[in-house]
């Protein structure tokens, strides 16, 4: 049984790197805010990744997201400000690479394979449900092969941090259970998550999914500060995940996923796109064979 005594302090950290692939798109510029406003919050490293076929010679770094003109448009630093301002301030040490490539997934994943991020921000587009450079069988190797969470941002619908202001809004979790694996991964992560980055009293909706007999025991109490509900979801497995998250206005999922047979093989082969194209809002997936969870 997953108790809710067991979360742990939600003070903890909880990264210390950031990664972000980014083709410079729109909905790119929308994960970049994300994934910015996580590492101020968590004085995490935030490494940017471009790769593309063109020459490194002829790829502007202005074409980069500016960190410091984003932060300087939320109004956390004073406009001019010295580039190293950015870790003297808030400890964030940011690092944009550019890598010529005929194919930037491998690209991706060679990076995230070496250097072992302890999160990947990926933007998503609402059509396919992946970004045009990340599409293929090997899309959910990204994170399925690294034991890597992941914050999967759509290019349109809700999201819990405001790209133009960097204000964080993240009061309705939606946190789908099922037999397997196990949920705690998803419960606490969505716990720490809203202690770290809500900005008031956030609802926890833990939506058990399928038939009630077969679902995993957890547990949970009550919080001063949030509440936490339960809502059995029933049907298909995906439309009742969507339906659930539009009606409840949820700001996030969060479901945890083994790699081999996650929950709904969020981030593997069909199912990946299925889900990915249709999310009402973030999707962030939490490895569930970790030491502190099982």
């Amino acid at each position: 049984m997953t108790r809710f005594d067991s979360y742990g302090d939600p003070s903890t950290p909880l990264l210390g790197s950031i990664f972000h692939p980014s083709d410079f798109s729109p909905g790119s510029e929308r994960a970049f805010a994300h994934a910015l406003a996580i590492a101020l919050l968590t004085r995490s490293e935030l490494t940017v990744l471009n790769a593309d076929r063109s020459s490194l010679s002829d790829r502007s770094w202005d074409r980069f997201p500016g960190v410091r003109s984003t932060l300087e448009r939320w109004k956390l630093l004073e406009p001019g400000s010295p580039r190293s301002e950015v870790f003297a301030r808030y400890g964030v040490k940011v690092k944009k690479v550019a890598v010529m490539s005929r194919n930037p997934l491998a690209t991706a994943l060679e990076w995230v394979a070496e250097h072992e991020p302890d999160a990947v921000v990926l933007a998503t587009e609402a059509r396919t449900g992946l970004p045009g450079w990340a599409r293929g069988s090997l899309a959910g190797s990204l994170v399925s092969r690294s034991q890597t969470a992941a914050l999967f941002v759509p290019s349109v619908g809700r999201s819990f941090v405001d790209a133009e202001t960097g204000m964080l809004s993240l009061r309705r979790i939606l946190v789908p259970v099922a037999p397997t694996p196990s949920p705690k991964p998803g419960l606490v992560a969505a716990y720490r998550l809203a202690k770290r980055m809500g900005d008031g009293p956030a609802e926890i909706t833990v939506a058990p999914v399928g038939d009630e007999s077969t679902l995993p025991a957890f547990e949970t109490a009550d919080d001063p500060e949030g509440t936490w509900r339960t809502e059995l979801v029933q049907g298909d497995v995906i439309d009742s995940i969507i339906r659930a998250a539009t009606r409840l206005e949820s700001d996030a999922i969060v479901m945890p996923t083994d790699g081999r047979n996650g929950f709904l093989d969020v981030i593997r082969g069909s199912h990946s796109e299925q889900v990915l194209s249709r999310v009402p809002c973030p999707l962030v997936t939490i490895p569930a064979a970790t030491p502190d969870t099982d």
